[in-house]
C-alpha cells in the first residue's frame, strides 16, 4: 500500500526571460539551470548528461502488514528455519513503515520543485515550441522526465550540444567587446564578465583557458576601463610566466576589481589609490615613483622592467618593442650615468643589463 499523502507549501520561483527563439536559449537556458541547481534536482534535468534510474519520480510504498508476514512465514518455510515471532514481524513493520516515512517526505519535497520547474518551463517557452517538443516526448513515452523535456525543447530549436559551447565562447567574447568599447560603469561590466566566464569554464571553452585567455582579458579592460593597470599587469604577467609562475584568469578578474572598486584610481606599481579626487598629493607622488631613466611617459611599470632600458644598457631585450635607434640608446645611457640612478645601475648590473658605455 502506499503511504499517506502530506502537503507541502509550493515551491515559487523567480521569473525569468521567455524563450520565443534560438538566440534567447542561452540565457533561458541558464536561469532554468541555475534555479533547478537552488533546488538542488539539476543532476536529474542536464539534457547534456544521459537518462538515469532515478530522473523518473517513484513514490516509496508500503508492505502490508498481512502482506509482509504472509512473505516471512513462507520465506522461512522455504528455508528450512522457524517462522519469526508476530513481535519480531510487528518490530520489523514499524521499521519499515519509518522508512517510507523519511522517503515519502524526500518524494513529495522533490515532487513540489519538479511542478515548480515544469511550470516555469511551460509558462516561459513560447506556445509553438512547447508545443512541438510535447508532441514529439508523447509519441514514445507515456510520462517523460524533465531531463527529457530540456533536451527535446534544445532538438525543437536545433541546438546540439556542441553548439551550445560554441554560443557560450561567442557570449564571452562579446562581454569582453563591451569592455573594449568602455561604455560600461566597470564593477557592472565586472559582475556581467564574471557570470560568462563561469559559464564558459562550465564548458571548457578554449576562450577562458591558459596564459592566451589572461592576456586577452587585459588587452578588453586596457582600452578604457582600466589602462594603466592593464599595461602594468600585461608586463608582470610576461615576467612570471618565464617562471611558471601565472595566476588563473579568475585571480586576475578580481585584482582588476580591486582596483576599480570604491571610487578608486589606480597609478602605479607600488599600487598607490587616490580615493580623494581633489587632492592632488598621491597623484605627484605616484608619478614620481614611476620615472625611469628611458623618459617615456605613461609608464606604470618600475624600471627594473622596462624593456627600453634593457635594451639601451645591453642591446637586447626579453620583450618584443621597437627598436630604439643609436641616438635614443645613448641618450638613455647618458641619463643613467646620472648620480640619483647609481644604485639603480647597480642592480641592473646585477641582473646582467652590461652597460654598453
Amino acid at each position: 500500500m502506499k503511504p499517506p499523502r502530506r502537503l507541502y507549501p509550493q515551491v515559487e520561483l523567480p521569473r525569468i526571460a521567455k524563450l520565443e527563439i534560438q538566440e534567447q536559449w542561452l540565457e533561458w537556458f541558464f536561469a532554468i539551470r541555475s534555479h533547478a541547481r537552488g533546488l538542488e534536482i539539476w543532476h536529474t534535468m542536464d539534457p547534456d548528461q544521459a537518462d538515469q534510474e532515478d530522473d523518473r519520480l517513484k513514490a516509496p510504498e508500503i508492505e502490508s502488514y498481512p502482506t509482509l508476514k504472509t512473505r516471512l512465514v513462507k520465506e522461512a518455510r522455504q528455508e528450512d528455519r522457524s517462522a519469526p515471532s508476530e513481535e519480531a514481524i510487528i518490530t520489523l513493520y514499524a521499521a519499515l513503515c519509518r522508512d517510507a516515512e523519511i522517503k515519502l517526505v524526500s518524494y513529495q519535497e522533490r515532487t513540489q520543485k519538479e511542478q515548480a520547474m515544469r511550470q516555469q518551463i511551460m509558462s516561459t517557452v513560447h506556445p509553438n515550441i512547447y508545443e512541438a517538443a510535447m508532441t514529439k516526448l508523447a509519441k514514445g513515452r507515456s510520462l517523460h522526465t524533465l531531463r527529457q523535456l530540456l533536451r527535446e525543447l534544445q532538438a525543437t530549436l536545433n541546438i546540439k550540444s556542441h553548439v551550445s559551447g560554441g554560443l557560450v565562447s561567442n557570449a564571452y567574447e562579446a562581454v569582453l567587446e563591451e569592455a573594449r568599447q568602455g561604455a560600461i560603469n566597470p564593477e557592472i561590466w565586472y559582475s556581467k564578465w564574471k557570470k560568462h566566464l563561469a559559464r564558459a569554464e562550465d564548458y571548457n571553452c578554449a576562450v577562458v583557458q591558459g596564459s592566451p585567455a589572461i592576456m586577452e582579458f587585459l588587452r578588453a579592460v586596457g582600452v578604457h576601463l582600466n589602462p594603466r593597470w592593464a599595461d602594468f599587469k600585461n608586463m608582470e604577467l610576461i615576467e612570471r610566466e618565464r617562471y611558471g609562475d601565472m595566476p588563473t584568469l579568475s585571480q586576475v578578474g578580481a585584482e582588476f576589481l580591486n582596483t576599480v572598486g570604491n571610487g578608486r584610481r589606480w597609478f602605479t606599481v607600488v599600487k598607490k589609490y587616490e580615493t580623494d579626487p581633489d587632492d592632488e598629493s598621491d597623484v605627484v607622488e605616484a608619478v614620481t615613483k614611476a620615472r625611469c631613466p628611458c623618459k617615456r611617459k605613461k609608464h606604470p611599470w618600475p624600471p627594473e622592467q622596462c624593456s627600453y632600458l634593457q635594451y639601451a644598457l645591453s642591446r637586447t631585450t626579453t620583450r618584443p618593442i621597437k627598436k630604439l635607434s643609436g641616438t635614443e640608446c645613448e641618450a638613455i645611457c647618458q641619463e643613467i650615468r646620472k648620480p640619483h640612478w647609481a644604485k639603480l645601475l647597480r642592480t641592473l648590473e646585477d641582473k646582467g643589463w652590461s652597460a654598453t658605455f
